[in-house]
């Protein structure tokens, strides 16, 4: 009989040799080509499959948060944060290999993905967008806080890293949409898996104006998508923001007042 850490690494060898996809970085685990980003071929999730991919099968599946906080220069500082629940020691130790091969760019979220989407998103936007401060940190915390009594300690793959350029200068306001696009005016933004949630922070001295775009939440003055969610060809992610917004309207109106711009945009 095969040891657990065996059959788990085992998995990892198959995964890293086999993955292959079509969108702009691939499947899980695998680079986007470097002479620049390819538009999804279907809907199928390409920022959770390339950005934040299961690295090996663990029984519990990771969850993944992207954290991204506009700055008022333009530029977005994303944190990608793959958070993965272990049950035993075999689990938690092939975890701590798995995150010396992500701490050297071997498996995991991957910032060549993120620079594929940039270069597009640049072409389409006519702005030079770039991927600059690169870091890559992993943990695991064997005194977790988790409701699940049968979890021995929790490990976490980091990605972070400064989007320059993200938001688009319109006179005082900053706009935010253009940089989740492909050359070719697509979103590479095609959808969050179950265990997928993305927060937008607005830039600070600056407040939420409008959103013509699809329906999102809001938590404490940031965007929040919660995955499952799939964003159809003609969806878009669209916020303004305005310098120096004091009189901001109710959270719970402003979401019903984006639902019924989305659905005017839609028709």
């Amino acid at each position: 009989m095969r040891h657990p850490a065996f059959s788990a690494l085992l998995a990892l060898a198959l995964l890293l040799g086999a993955a292959v996809g079509p969108a702009a970085g691939g499947a899980a685990g695998a680079v986007g080509p470097s002479d620049g980003p390819a538009a999804p071929a279907d809907p199928a999730p390409a920022l959770a499959s390339g950005a934040a991919n299961a690295v090996v099968d663990f029984e519990s599946a990771p969850s993944t948060e992207f954290d991204v906080v506009l700055q008022p220069d333009r530029d977005a500082a994303w944190t990608v944060t793959v958070t993965y629940e272990l049950r035993d020691a075999n689990e938690t130790e092939t975890f701590r290999r798995v995150a010396e091969r992500f701490r050297d760019g071997e498996v995991g979220p991957s910032d060549d993905l993120y620079r594929n989407y940039a270069a597009g998103a640049s072409e389409y936007a006519g702005r030079e967008m770039s991927i600059t401060g690169v870091e890559r940190t992993a943990s695991v915390d064997e005194d977790p806080d988790v409701d699940d009594a049968a979890v021995v300690a929790v490990g976490t793959l980091e990605l972070s890293f400064v989007w320059t350029s993200f938001l688009e200068a319109d006179g005082d306001q900053l706009v935010m949409g253009d940089a989740f696009r492909t050359a070719d005016g697509e979103s590479w933004l095609r959808s969050l898996g179950p265990n997928q949630r993305m927060v937008i922070r607005t830039p600070e001295g600056y407040g939420l104006s409008s959103t013509p775009g699809v329906s999102v939440d809001f938590e404490e003055n940031a965007v929040v998508i919660e995955g499952p969610r799939s964003f159809g060809p003609e969806e878009r992610i669209g916020v303004v923001y305005s310098a120096n917004v004091t009189d901001a309207p109710p959270w719970g109106l402003l979401a019903g007042a984006v639902v019924l711009a989305a659905a005017i945009i839609s028709g």
